[in-house]
């Protein structure tokens, strides 16, 4: 048989007016699950669910479980049932080691205590970022400390390490499902002692999350092979121009999205403005010397030639051919 015919994306689709930009998220959510959700929350709903109904997805020996609005309200959760005063420290580790946290995070611990990097005798907890889907080293002076352990696997649902232990070395793990689902809020704490604080997501709300996910998460199996190949086709048009990937992927990595090397210069905040304006969410790895673009699920083989030929564009690079 001979070579099908390869038909790429017109330059007026990669170059269209700023009024019909695509919008491509880091999240798999976009307009047309409003319609798609609510479509299953209506065929499948169920008065009464609790939180627990997730338990048989998480085998990590934790007897608690707690739905919040955001995964972000999950940190202040655990932060406040800890009973940190304002003086107090969280210590940050993430995989990379890299000084990069993101700002909304350092925004909610600063609600209630302070942080740093390092631990010192304010040190009251240990805060570590399982960062894009890829597990974090914790070190074995850190899990002997006797200090709380909250595991950040906003983005990590899933992911693993050789030892299949990511989730369930902490007291606490946070899950952020947007981040993870097509669904447009939802975070998700495993607790190993019972919190004393409560979430602000109404009884309503967290229905209708919980009818999304029972579904969603049967979807799971599928959805980790599609986030693995279309960041191994990213890993394959980079490659073509010297590029590599921030993060290696492993069979028990599940990647939330695609981070490739780039230094940290006047050109990467550059490609941020660009790609944002194209309707491309994306940043610099800020103090990592990394960039990242989606990667998830829902994105098709032409959305990653649109996302990548735009990084091509703003880098002057010349475009390997999609397919070959």
């Amino acid at each position: 048989m001979g070579k099908s015919t390869i038909y790429p994306l017109p330059e007026d689709v990669i170059n269209s007016h700023p009024r019909v930009f695509p919008r491509y998220l880091l999240s798999p959510f976009n307009t047309e699950y409003v319609e798609i959700n609510h479509g299953l929350y209506v065929k499948y709903r169920k008065p009464g669910l609790k939180d627990s109904v997730l338990d048989k997805y998480f085998d990590d020996k934790k007897q608690y479980s707690y739905l919040t609005k955001r995964g972000l309200e999950g940190i202040s959760m655990v932060l406040n049932h800890l009973e940190l005063k304002h003086e107090d420290e969280v210590c940050i580790l993430n995989t990379s080691g890299s000084p990069y946290v993101s700002g909304s995070i350092t925004s909610e611990i600063e609600k209630i205590c302070k942080w740093k990097r390092e631990i010192n005798k304010k040190t009251k907890c240990i805060f570590v970022i399982h960062e894009f889907g890829f597990p974090a080293k914790i070190p074995k002076i850190i899990l002997n400390s006797n200090l709380p352990i909250i595991e950040d696997c906003a983005y990590s649902l899933g992911s693993q390490n050789e030892k299949n232990n990511i989730g369930m070395l902490g007291d606490y793990t946070i899950y952020s499902f947007p981040k993870i689902f097509p669904v447009p809020y939802g975070g998700f704490v495993r607790s190993k002692k019972k919190l004393n604080t409560v979430s602000s997501v109404t009884e309503y709300s967290r229905n209708y999350l919980l009818v999304l996910l029972l579904y969603y998460f049967t979807k799971q199996k599928k959805y980790i092979k599609a986030k693995q190949k279309n960041y191994n086709k990213f890993v394959e048009l980079m490659a073509g121009h010297g590029i590599e990937p921030r993060f290696e992927l492993n069979k028990n990595s599940i990647p939330a999205c695609f981070v490739f090397k780039l230094k940290q210069t006047a050109l990467g905040d550059k490609l941020k403005i660009e790609l944002n304006k194209k309707g491309i969410e994306s940043t610099v790895y800020y103090g990592g010397d990394g960039f990242f673009v989606p990667s998830h699920q829902n994105l098709s083989s032409a959305d990653i030639e649109y996302i990548y030929k735009n990084i091509c564009q703003v880098l002057m690079l010349k475009p390997v051919i999609m397919g070959k």
